[in-house]
Protein backbone atom coordinates (compact mmCIF):
# COMPACT_ATOMS: atom_id res chain seq x y z
CA UNK A 1 0.00 0.00 0.00
CA UNK A 2 1.24 3.38 -1.00
CA UNK A 3 2.06 5.85 1.62
CA UNK A 4 -0.08 9.04 1.84
CA UNK A 5 1.66 12.51 1.44
CA UNK A 6 1.32 12.84 5.05
CA UNK A 7 2.80 9.77 6.16
CA UNK A 8 5.60 10.95 3.60
CA UNK A 9 5.95 14.06 4.82
CA UNK A 10 6.33 12.78 8.70
CA UNK A 11 9.03 10.85 7.31
CA UNK A 12 10.94 13.39 5.70
CA UNK A 13 10.49 15.30 8.90
CA UNK A 14 11.35 12.24 10.78
CA UNK A 15 14.93 11.88 8.74
CA UNK A 16 15.60 15.52 9.42
CA UNK A 17 15.02 15.59 13.12
CA UNK A 18 17.11 12.46 13.52
CA UNK A 19 20.09 14.26 11.42
CA UNK A 20 19.62 17.47 13.43
CA UNK A 21 20.27 15.32 16.55
CA UNK A 22 23.28 13.33 14.92
CA UNK A 23 24.77 16.61 13.61
CA UNK A 24 24.73 17.50 17.39
CA UNK A 25 25.96 14.57 18.62
CA UNK A 26 28.63 14.65 16.34
CA UNK A 27 29.80 18.34 17.67
CA UNK A 28 29.95 16.74 20.85
CA UNK A 29 31.90 13.61 19.80
CA UNK A 30 34.30 16.55 18.30
CA UNK A 31 35.31 17.18 21.58
CA UNK A 32 33.56 15.48 24.13
CA UNK A 33 34.05 16.16 27.54
CA UNK A 34 32.18 15.05 30.36
CA UNK A 35 30.71 18.06 32.79
CA UNK A 36 31.72 20.14 29.29
CA UNK A 37 29.85 20.00 26.93
CA UNK A 38 27.40 16.98 27.87
CA UNK A 39 26.72 15.20 30.86
CA UNK A 40 26.36 18.54 33.15
CA UNK A 41 23.47 17.69 35.55
CA UNK A 42 25.17 14.10 35.48
CA UNK A 43 28.52 15.58 36.86
CA UNK A 44 26.93 16.82 39.76
CA UNK A 45 25.52 13.41 40.26
CA UNK A 46 28.87 11.77 39.81
CA UNK A 47 31.04 14.69 42.27
CA UNK A 48 27.88 13.42 44.87
CA UNK A 49 28.53 9.93 44.70
CA UNK A 50 32.69 11.02 45.00
CA UNK A 51 31.96 13.11 48.29
CA UNK A 52 29.71 10.89 50.00
CA UNK A 53 32.72 7.86 49.63
CA UNK A 54 35.10 10.44 50.49
CA UNK A 55 33.07 12.32 53.36
CA UNK A 56 29.69 10.42 53.98
CA UNK A 57 26.23 11.08 52.69
CA UNK A 58 25.44 14.10 54.77
CA UNK A 59 28.59 16.18 52.95
CA UNK A 60 27.19 15.59 49.42
CA UNK A 61 24.67 18.44 49.71
CA UNK A 62 27.72 21.05 50.82
CA UNK A 63 28.23 23.67 47.79
CA UNK A 64 31.44 24.09 48.87
CA UNK A 65 32.23 20.41 48.12
CA UNK A 66 30.03 20.20 45.52
CA UNK A 67 32.20 23.11 43.96
CA UNK A 68 35.60 21.45 44.65
CA UNK A 69 34.89 18.25 42.85
CA UNK A 70 32.65 19.58 39.97
CA UNK A 71 35.59 21.19 39.34
CA UNK A 72 37.95 18.82 39.24
CA UNK A 73 35.69 16.18 36.87
CA UNK A 74 35.54 19.40 34.91
CA UNK A 75 37.75 19.33 31.61
CA UNK A 76 39.43 22.71 32.54
CA UNK A 77 39.86 21.66 35.91
CA UNK A 78 37.72 24.66 38.10
CA UNK A 79 33.53 24.88 37.57
CA UNK A 80 32.36 26.89 34.48
CA UNK A 81 31.23 30.78 34.80
CA UNK A 82 27.89 29.15 34.58
CA UNK A 83 28.17 28.10 38.61
CA UNK A 84 28.29 24.84 40.70
CA UNK A 85 25.02 22.92 40.55
CA UNK A 86 23.14 21.45 43.57
CA UNK A 87 22.38 18.12 44.73
CA UNK A 88 18.36 18.49 45.87
CA UNK A 89 17.38 14.88 45.99
CA UNK A 90 16.78 12.88 49.22
CA UNK A 91 20.03 10.42 49.94
CA UNK A 92 17.91 7.13 49.47
CA UNK A 93 18.42 8.23 45.72
CA UNK A 94 22.21 9.10 45.76
CA UNK A 95 23.08 5.48 46.61
CA UNK A 96 23.38 4.28 43.09
CA UNK A 97 25.85 7.18 42.28
CA UNK A 98 28.41 6.34 45.12
CA UNK A 99 28.77 2.82 43.04
CA UNK A 100 28.95 5.17 39.50
CA UNK A 101 31.44 7.51 41.19
CA UNK A 102 34.01 4.96 41.16
CA UNK A 103 35.01 4.88 37.62
CA UNK A 104 35.95 7.93 35.87
CA UNK A 105 33.08 10.77 34.92
CA UNK A 106 33.11 9.78 31.23
CA UNK A 107 33.33 5.90 31.22
CA UNK A 108 30.16 6.02 34.46
CA UNK A 109 28.47 8.65 32.33
CA UNK A 110 28.28 5.78 29.64
CA UNK A 111 26.93 3.48 31.68
CA UNK A 112 24.25 5.62 33.13
CA UNK A 113 23.12 6.70 29.78
CA UNK A 114 23.12 3.16 28.38
CA UNK A 115 21.36 1.67 31.00
CA UNK A 116 18.91 4.32 31.39
CA UNK A 117 18.63 4.20 27.35
CA UNK A 118 17.77 0.64 27.38
CA UNK A 119 15.80 0.68 30.64
CA UNK A 120 13.24 2.91 28.93
CA UNK A 121 12.90 1.21 25.74
CA UNK A 122 12.34 -1.45 28.09
CA UNK A 123 9.88 -0.24 30.00
CA UNK A 124 7.90 1.27 27.06
CA UNK A 125 7.44 -1.62 25.16
CA UNK A 126 6.17 -3.47 28.47
CA UNK A 127 3.84 -0.71 29.01
CA UNK A 128 2.36 -0.35 25.89
CA UNK A 129 1.70 -4.23 25.09
CA UNK A 130 -0.06 -4.17 29.28
CA UNK A 131 -2.34 -0.61 28.55
CA UNK A 132 -3.17 -2.25 24.55
CA UNK A 133 -2.64 -5.75 24.23
CA UNK A 134 -0.25 -4.86 21.43
CA UNK A 135 3.34 -4.29 20.83
CA UNK A 136 4.38 -0.63 21.19
CA UNK A 137 5.23 0.64 17.36
CA UNK A 138 8.95 1.21 16.65
CA UNK A 139 8.19 4.58 14.76
CA UNK A 140 6.19 6.00 17.62
CA UNK A 141 9.07 4.95 19.84
CA UNK A 142 11.70 6.97 17.45
CA UNK A 143 9.00 9.59 17.72
CA UNK A 144 9.21 10.05 21.20
CA UNK A 145 13.22 9.71 21.46
CA UNK A 146 14.06 12.23 19.11
CA UNK A 147 11.67 14.96 20.96
CA UNK A 148 13.72 17.39 22.87
CA UNK A 149 12.78 16.42 26.31
CA UNK A 150 14.34 13.11 26.12
CA UNK A 151 17.56 14.10 23.83
CA UNK A 152 18.23 16.54 26.99
CA UNK A 153 17.19 13.97 29.57
CA UNK A 154 20.08 11.48 27.89
CA UNK A 155 22.41 14.06 26.95
CA UNK A 156 22.57 15.99 30.39
CA UNK A 157 22.46 12.63 32.36
CA UNK A 158 19.26 13.45 34.08
CA UNK A 159 17.44 11.28 36.00
CA UNK A 160 14.24 11.39 34.53
CA UNK A 161 13.56 7.61 33.24
CA UNK A 162 12.66 6.85 36.86
CA UNK A 163 9.98 9.22 36.72
CA UNK A 164 8.06 8.53 33.70
CA UNK A 165 8.35 5.00 34.91
CA UNK A 166 6.78 5.88 38.42
CA UNK A 167 4.19 8.12 35.94
CA UNK A 168 3.20 4.43 33.74
CA UNK A 169 2.94 2.57 36.51
CA UNK A 170 0.67 5.32 38.72
CA UNK A 171 -1.06 4.95 35.68
CA UNK A 172 -1.25 1.53 35.33
CA UNK A 173 -2.34 0.65 38.92
CA UNK A 174 -5.28 3.56 38.38
CA UNK A 175 -6.83 2.01 35.34
CA UNK A 176 -6.70 -1.66 37.23
CA UNK A 177 -8.23 -0.84 40.77
CA UNK A 178 -5.04 -0.55 42.46
CA UNK A 179 -5.32 2.33 44.53
CA UNK A 180 -2.26 1.04 47.40
CA UNK A 181 0.01 0.07 44.47
CA UNK A 182 -1.00 3.90 42.56
CA UNK A 183 -0.07 5.36 45.44
CA UNK A 184 3.45 3.73 46.23
CA UNK A 185 4.42 4.91 42.94
CA UNK A 186 3.36 8.40 43.52
CA UNK A 187 6.35 7.87 46.28
CA UNK A 188 8.39 7.36 43.73
CA UNK A 189 8.14 11.23 42.48
CA UNK A 190 9.60 12.15 45.85
CA UNK A 191 12.96 12.03 43.70
CA UNK A 192 11.81 15.18 42.70
CA UNK A 193 8.94 16.33 45.25
CA UNK A 194 7.91 20.02 43.49
CA UNK A 195 5.91 16.94 41.07
CA UNK A 196 3.77 16.55 44.00
CA UNK A 197 2.74 19.65 44.34
CA UNK A 198 -0.63 19.59 42.61
CA UNK A 199 -1.79 15.21 42.52
CA UNK A 200 -1.26 15.59 46.40
CA UNK A 201 -4.27 17.98 46.98
CA UNK A 202 -6.21 16.36 44.23
CA UNK A 203 -6.49 13.02 45.63
CA UNK A 204 -7.14 14.21 48.84
CA UNK A 205 -10.29 16.71 47.03
CA UNK A 206 -10.78 13.32 45.50
CA UNK A 207 -10.77 11.32 48.39
CA UNK A 208 -8.06 8.61 47.10
CA UNK A 209 -7.82 8.04 50.85
CA UNK A 210 -6.02 4.49 49.76
CA UNK A 211 -3.67 5.89 47.20
CA UNK A 212 -2.60 8.57 49.91
CA UNK A 213 -1.81 5.60 52.38
CA UNK A 214 0.48 3.93 49.76
CA UNK A 215 2.07 7.25 49.13
CA UNK A 216 2.57 7.51 52.83
CA UNK A 217 3.85 4.14 53.11
CA UNK A 218 6.75 4.46 50.10
CA UNK A 219 7.60 8.52 51.16
CA UNK A 220 7.97 6.76 54.46
CA UNK A 221 10.46 4.39 53.57
CA UNK A 222 12.36 7.08 51.36
CA UNK A 223 12.46 9.06 54.66
CA UNK A 224 13.44 6.61 56.53
CA UNK A 225 16.21 4.88 54.41
CA UNK A 226 17.41 9.24 54.15
CA UNK A 227 17.53 9.62 57.46
CA UNK A 228 19.16 6.57 57.95
CA UNK A 229 21.89 7.05 55.39
CA UNK A 230 22.22 11.02 56.31
CA UNK A 231 21.39 11.54 59.61
CA UNK A 232 19.80 14.54 60.86
CA UNK A 233 22.51 16.76 59.50
CA UNK A 234 22.27 15.52 56.23
CA UNK A 235 18.80 15.89 55.95
CA UNK A 236 19.00 19.75 57.43
CA UNK A 237 22.17 20.17 54.89
CA UNK A 238 19.68 18.69 51.87
CA UNK A 239 16.96 21.72 53.16
CA UNK A 240 19.48 24.26 53.08
CA UNK A 241 20.82 23.33 49.20
CA UNK A 242 16.76 23.27 48.27
CA UNK A 243 16.51 27.02 49.61
CA UNK A 244 19.64 28.00 48.01
CA UNK A 245 18.11 26.74 44.32
CA UNK A 246 14.90 28.28 45.31
CA UNK A 247 16.52 31.27 45.39
CA UNK A 248 18.16 31.09 42.11
CA UNK A 249 21.27 29.52 43.58
CA UNK A 250 23.15 26.56 42.60
CA UNK A 251 22.70 26.65 38.57
CA UNK A 252 19.20 26.30 38.87
CA UNK A 253 18.43 28.60 35.69
CA UNK A 254 15.34 30.27 35.83
CA UNK A 255 15.12 31.69 32.68
CA UNK A 256 15.18 28.20 31.02
CA UNK A 257 12.07 26.75 33.01
CA UNK A 258 8.83 25.89 31.57
CA UNK A 259 6.81 27.44 34.21
CA UNK A 260 5.47 30.33 35.71
CA UNK A 261 8.76 31.16 37.14
CA UNK A 262 10.76 31.72 33.74
CA UNK A 263 7.66 33.79 32.53
CA UNK A 264 8.27 36.20 35.42
CA UNK A 265 12.09 36.09 34.58
CA UNK A 266 10.76 37.04 31.20
CA UNK A 267 8.62 39.81 32.56
CA UNK A 268 10.96 41.51 34.92
CA UNK A 269 13.22 41.75 31.56
CA UNK A 270 10.79 44.86 30.71
CA UNK A 271 11.98 46.81 33.83
CA UNK A 272 8.41 47.23 35.21
CA UNK A 273 8.72 46.97 38.95
CA UNK A 274 6.61 43.54 40.60
CA UNK A 275 6.27 42.40 36.74
CA UNK A 276 8.05 39.63 37.36
CA UNK A 277 6.25 38.48 40.72
CA UNK A 278 3.16 39.64 39.44
CA UNK A 279 2.71 37.09 36.94
CA UNK A 280 4.49 34.37 38.63
CA UNK A 281 1.60 34.69 41.27
CA UNK A 282 -1.22 35.22 39.04
CA UNK A 283 -0.32 32.55 37.02
CA UNK A 284 0.15 29.73 39.59
CA UNK A 285 -3.02 31.00 41.25
CA UNK A 286 -4.82 30.55 38.47
CA UNK A 287 -3.51 27.63 37.15
CA UNK A 288 -3.89 25.47 40.28
CA UNK A 289 -7.16 26.64 41.03
CA UNK A 290 -8.20 25.74 37.29
CA UNK A 291 -6.30 22.21 37.91
CA UNK A 292 -7.98 21.69 40.68
CA UNK A 293 -11.39 22.08 39.18
CA UNK A 294 -10.76 20.07 36.13
CA UNK A 295 -9.22 17.98 37.46
CA UNK A 296 -10.74 16.91 41.38
CA UNK A 297 -13.36 15.47 39.86
CA UNK A 298 -12.83 11.37 39.18
CA UNK A 299 -13.15 11.26 35.27
CA UNK A 300 -15.61 9.19 33.83
CA UNK A 301 -13.59 5.80 34.15
CA UNK A 302 -12.21 4.74 31.05
CA UNK A 303 -8.37 4.17 30.21
CA UNK A 304 -8.09 7.08 27.79
CA UNK A 305 -10.11 9.32 30.61
CA UNK A 306 -7.28 8.56 32.84
CA UNK A 307 -4.39 8.67 30.84
CA UNK A 308 -5.72 12.09 29.58
CA UNK A 309 -6.29 13.29 33.17
CA UNK A 310 -2.57 12.26 34.21
CA UNK A 311 -1.45 14.44 31.15
CA UNK A 312 -3.52 17.38 32.17
CA UNK A 313 -1.70 17.18 35.68
CA UNK A 314 1.81 16.26 34.59
CA UNK A 315 1.62 20.08 32.27
CA UNK A 316 -0.15 21.99 35.17
CA UNK A 317 2.37 20.42 37.81
CA UNK A 318 5.01 22.15 35.15
CA UNK A 319 3.31 25.43 34.99
CA UNK A 320 3.28 25.68 38.89
CA UNK A 321 6.45 24.07 40.27
CA UNK A 322 9.29 26.46 41.14
CA UNK A 323 11.63 24.18 39.50
CA UNK A 324 10.75 22.45 36.14
CA UNK A 325 12.87 21.73 33.32
CA UNK A 326 12.07 21.01 29.68
CA UNK A 327 13.92 17.37 30.42
CA UNK A 328 11.06 16.54 33.32
CA UNK A 329 8.46 16.26 30.22
CA UNK A 330 9.45 12.87 29.81
CA UNK A 331 6.63 12.05 32.35
CA UNK A 332 4.62 13.08 29.76
CA UNK A 333 5.71 9.72 27.48
CA UNK A 334 3.84 7.14 29.35
CA UNK A 335 0.29 8.30 28.90
CA UNK A 336 1.07 9.97 25.52
CA UNK A 337 2.19 6.71 24.00
CA UNK A 338 -0.77 5.07 25.17
CA UNK A 339 -3.60 7.65 23.92
CA UNK A 340 -1.37 8.45 20.47
CA UNK A 341 -1.64 3.93 20.14
CA UNK A 342 -5.38 4.20 20.90
CA UNK A 343 -6.06 7.57 18.72
CA UNK A 344 -6.84 9.43 21.53
CA UNK A 345 -4.57 12.44 20.96
CA UNK A 346 -4.35 13.32 17.33
CA UNK A 347 -0.99 12.85 15.36
CA UNK A 348 -0.90 17.05 15.11
CA UNK A 349 -1.07 17.69 18.41
CA UNK A 350 1.60 14.75 19.41
CA UNK A 351 4.01 16.15 16.72
CA UNK A 352 3.58 19.59 18.34
CA UNK A 353 4.83 18.16 21.04
CA UNK A 354 7.99 16.57 19.68
CA UNK A 355 8.45 19.49 16.83
CA UNK A 356 8.00 22.91 18.81
CA UNK A 357 10.67 22.61 21.13
CA UNK A 358 13.41 21.90 18.52
CA UNK A 359 11.83 24.97 16.17
CA UNK A 360 12.38 27.36 19.26
CA UNK A 361 15.98 25.46 19.96
CA UNK A 362 16.50 26.09 16.23
CA UNK A 363 15.84 29.71 16.23
CA UNK A 364 17.33 29.94 19.84
CA UNK A 365 20.95 29.54 18.23
CA UNK A 366 19.99 31.57 15.07
CA UNK A 367 19.11 34.34 17.24
CA UNK A 368 22.20 33.82 19.28
CA UNK A 369 24.33 33.90 16.60
CA UNK A 370 22.91 36.93 15.46
CA UNK A 371 23.72 38.95 18.46
CA UNK A 372 27.05 37.45 18.70
CA UNK A 373 28.32 37.31 15.18
CA UNK A 374 31.28 34.78 14.77
CA UNK A 375 31.15 33.37 18.40
CA UNK A 376 30.03 30.67 19.95
CA UNK A 377 26.81 31.61 21.99
CA UNK A 378 27.28 30.87 25.94
CA UNK A 379 25.25 27.63 26.73
CA UNK A 380 23.35 29.91 29.33
CA UNK A 381 22.78 33.07 27.45
CA UNK A 382 19.42 34.36 28.12
CA UNK A 383 18.59 33.80 24.32
CA UNK A 384 19.47 29.91 24.71
CA UNK A 385 17.81 29.88 27.88
CA UNK A 386 14.72 31.34 26.86
CA UNK A 387 14.63 29.35 23.66
CA UNK A 388 15.03 25.95 25.71
CA UNK A 389 12.50 27.27 28.61
CA UNK A 390 9.32 28.89 26.45
CA UNK A 391 8.29 26.20 24.17
CA UNK A 392 7.82 23.88 27.30
CA UNK A 393 5.63 26.77 28.83
CA UNK A 394 3.80 26.95 25.64
CA UNK A 395 3.00 23.34 25.38
CA UNK A 396 2.19 22.79 28.98
CA UNK A 397 -0.45 25.48 28.63
CA UNK A 398 -1.95 23.92 25.90
CA UNK A 399 -1.80 20.36 26.90
CA UNK A 400 -3.69 21.53 30.17
CA UNK A 401 -6.18 23.31 27.13
CA UNK A 402 -6.52 20.26 25.54
CA UNK A 403 -6.82 18.09 28.68
CA UNK A 404 -9.80 20.31 30.12
CA UNK A 405 -11.51 20.66 26.85
CA UNK A 406 -11.34 16.76 26.20
CA UNK A 407 -11.64 15.21 29.86
CA UNK A 408 -14.85 13.61 30.48
CA UNK A 409 -16.91 14.90 33.46
CA UNK A 410 -19.15 12.97 35.54
CA UNK A 411 -22.98 13.72 35.69
CA UNK A 412 -23.73 16.48 38.72
CA UNK A 413 -26.29 14.77 40.82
Amino acid sequence: MTRTPQRRLESLVLVALALYYAAKIVLILGSPQVCGNFGMDYCAYWSAGRIIDEHGMAAAYSPDLLELYQGRAHPGGTVPGSGVLGILYPPAFLLPFRCLSLIGPSASFLVWTLVNLAAFLLYLRFFAEKMTGNPSSPRLLLWMLLSLPAFVNFREGQVNVWLAVCAGEFLRAIVSDRPWRAGFWVGGWLLKPQLLVLILPLLAIRKAWRVLGGFGVSAGAVLAVSVALAGAEGMINLARIVELAARGGVSSNPSAMTNWRMAGALASCFGVPGAGWGVIIAGSVLTTAAALYVLGKRPAGDRSAAATALIGLSAATGLVAWHAHLHMALILIPPMLYLVSERRMSRRMFLLWVLLPVAFQVLGYAAAYGINPGDRPDHFSPTLAFARGMPGFLLNLTLFGWTAVRLPRPAEG
